[in-house]
């Protein structure tokens, strides 16, 4: 029996490069297709925060963002959290299981608004596959549960 391979098992990808981003500018990633997806995590690194940051994952039904809703947030059940400025220079995770977006809606994008000027921060995603079980550790801040 040929044995996964942790690269065969996960998808993953930067959606938002590294930089210094301007108070109250939404920076969104690319669309995602969470069709064949059990479960999607992104992960926002920051720097030194001067305040807070605001999250959210939203849903659409294609590439191009129609229809565009806030979803609900694992498992906190919010439609956004804030990230306290006192979570500087670490990394934490934000998710959404796509069998809980309604139906039609396969599409998904993260949203990160600084709520100061120079606000140091990246972003990727971890997405798993149906029948697929992820084999790896990180190390991270919970931002849903450990506020």
């Amino acid at each position: 029996m040929l044995v996964p391979r942790i690269h065969d098992q996960l998808d993953t990808s930067n959606l938002i490069a590294y930089a210094t981003y301007n108070q109250g500018t939404a920076v969104n990633s690319a669309w995602i297709s969470v069709a064949d997806f059990t479960d999607i995590a992104f992960f926002i690194y920051t720097g030194t925060l001067a305040d807070t940051l605001t999250v959210k994952i939203q849903y659409a039904s294609d590439s191009s963002g129609t229809g565009a809703t806030d979803a609900y947030l694992n498992p906190s059940n919010a439609t956004s959290l804030t990230v306290p400025a006192t979570f500087d220079n670490t990394t934490g995770r934000v998710s959404i299981r796509p069998r809980s977006i309604p139906s039609g809606n396969v599409w998904v994008r993260l949203v990160v608004t600084p709520n100061t000027a120079n606000a140091p921060f990246g972003a990727y995603y971890i997405a798993q596959g149906e029948h697929r079980v992820p084999s790896m550790t990180a190390i991270y801040r919970d931002w849903e549960t450990d506020r």
